[in-house]
């Protein structure tokens, strides 16, 4: 919803600049007021070009800074090269370097020189509540006129900030790491636990571990930040939407026709395609996905597809079957009461071998009560979808093809943390959001700045629900996305 966030890794190291030209300013002639709007100016621009990853900025990291100020879309979207392309590109100009190999070590180092001095006044944990409420007085109000009209609130800057949080993790861990030294991850603060505490090896939402700093698996900054706020998301979401379901999720089958319909359309693109154009890699969301490799070679050093994730694009027909067959499915799943809309369907998406999905959840405006249907597989061992019941009791589904599982994917957190072992898994994903609710639904997906003004209940969509049938009104249609 904020239009800064990929921009926003200068915040922190602002936190300091603030205080410490703020204090001498105490004493000089210039206000700390001043002060500040210099450093908006000055200060912004110089942190966000020192910022480097572990490599070069790639076209997908380039893309992903790319944002515009709305957070509407990314241009373009993030596909990555593979090696092979690579190799290929370095050709066409002339330019072969040495071999390639994958990278290694442990890369968690401080972004910034101010990370122990930012450790040291609680910003690890959340807790620089000064700072907080600099940046919300004087930061915020200019970018975040779009609140109002969401009717969204500012976090509270008293309480713990979980945006400081987030960036702490992902710019200064090793501050943190050497901050919390002494105390073991069940004794951190709850906030930091949501996190996935302040390691090298960071404890996801089910409880596994993740080498978020092992760059031989990929981990860069940016992964790294999608990871541990994704992990925030699982800890502070789930309140804000309501309750659909008794258990929040339901094992069934495929309608036999639908299944068939799939398989025959599968069977259509793959004879209609030349093998090796069959897949294509699918966009990289990477910290969510394990879909990047970072390689070097004595020259320079890229990040890569891993392969691991592959998408083929059944047809527009075919899509808007799945829509039309399953919503009746999901609407009597959840009670009968309220009437569904489709807001998006993709696949086949193939998982290849080593293929994990982090724990998550959907987006919170549009992903709201979904199905997974498993359509092939050629596996060497099961791999279970883990997902959160409404008591927060981890559960693992495991699919067979024509399988499918209705689940509440805004709310339950859910992911597949363990590796995939196999040649495929392929699925197709079809999402749905409360057909009316104009006035009621969020207009803007959560975020770590601010909450709702309101929290939807079932009531509020039942009420809705009513009102809008009595009213003949035409429902709040979202595009499909198909």
């Amino acid at each position: 919803m904020v239009g800064q966030i990929q921009k926003s890794a200068w915040i922190v190291s602002l936190y300091l600049l603030v205080y410490n030209k703020a204090e001498m300013g105490k004493d000089g002639n210039i206000s700390g007021e001043d002060i500040l709007s210099k450093l908006i100016d000055n200060v912004v621009e110089e942190k966000i070009v020192e910022e480097e990853p572990v490599c070069p900025l790639s076209q997908l990291e380039e893309d992903i800074m790319s944002y515009d100020d709305n957070m509407k879309h990314l241009k373009p979207l993030c596909q990555l090269l593979t090696l092979d392309e690579v190799k290929k590109e370095e050709k066409q100009k002339g330019e072969v370097a040495g071999k390639w190999k994958t990278m290694q070590g442990s890369q968690c180092d401080d972004t910034w020189d101010e990370c122990p001095e930012l450790a040291k006044r609680g910003t690890c944990s959340g807790q620089n509540h000064m700072a907080e409420r600099i940046f919300q007085t004087k930061i915020l109000p200019k970018r975040f006129e779009a609140l109002k009209n969401a009717n969204f609130t500012l976090r509270n800057p008293d309480e713990v900030s979980y945006y400081q949080i987030g960036e702490m993790m992902t710019y200064c861990r090793a501050s943190c790491k050497k901050h919390f030294e002494n105390v073991p991850f069940s004794e951190l603060p709850a906030a930091l636990r949501a996190a996935g505490g302040v390691g090298d090896i960071m404890v996801d939402s089910f409880g596994g571990e993740v080498p978020i700093c092992d760059v031989s698996q990929g981990w860069n900054v940016l992964s790294r930040k999608k990871a541990i706020t994704s992990l925030i998301f699982n800890h502070l979401n789930p309140e804000w939407i309501p309750q659909f379901s008794k258990n929040g999720f339901k094992k069934t089958k495929i309608p036999k026709d639908l299944y068939v319909k799939i398989l025959t359309m599968r069977k259509r693109g793959f004879s209609e395609t030349k093998k090796s154009e069959r897949w294509r890699n699918e966009w990289c969301t990477a910290g969510q996905q394990n879909c990047q490799k970072l390689v070097e070679n004595d020259e320079q050093c890229r990040v890569v597809s891993s392969q691991k994730y592959k998408f083929h694009e059944l047809e527009t027909w075919t899509r808007k079957e799945i829509f039309k067959t399953v919503l009746p499915i999901l609407e009597r799943w959840v009670g009968g009461k309220i009437s569904l809309v489709g807001t998006a369907c993709y696949g086949l998406r193939r998982y290849g071998d080593g293929a994990f999905l982090m724990p998550h959840l959907d987006h919170s405006t549009t992903h709201i009560i979904s199905a997974i249907l498993n359509i092939a597989q050629d596996v060497d061992e099961e791999w279970p979808l883990q997902i959160m019941d409404h008591q927060q009791k981890m559960h693992e589904i495991l699919l067979q093809p024509g399988d499918m599982v209705l689940y509440e994917s805004a709310k339950l957190v859910h992911g597949r943390s363990k590796p995939f072992k196999g040649k495929y898994f392929e699925n197709m994903f079809v999402h749905f959001m409360p057909r009316y609710a104009q006035e009621t639904w969020y207009q803007e997906d959560l975020d770590l700045i601010s909450f709702p003004s309101k929290k939807v209940t079932i009531e509020d969509l039942e009420k809705m629900e009513e009102e809008m049938k009595n009213q003949d009104q035409p429902p709040r249609e979202k595009a499909h996305r198909v």
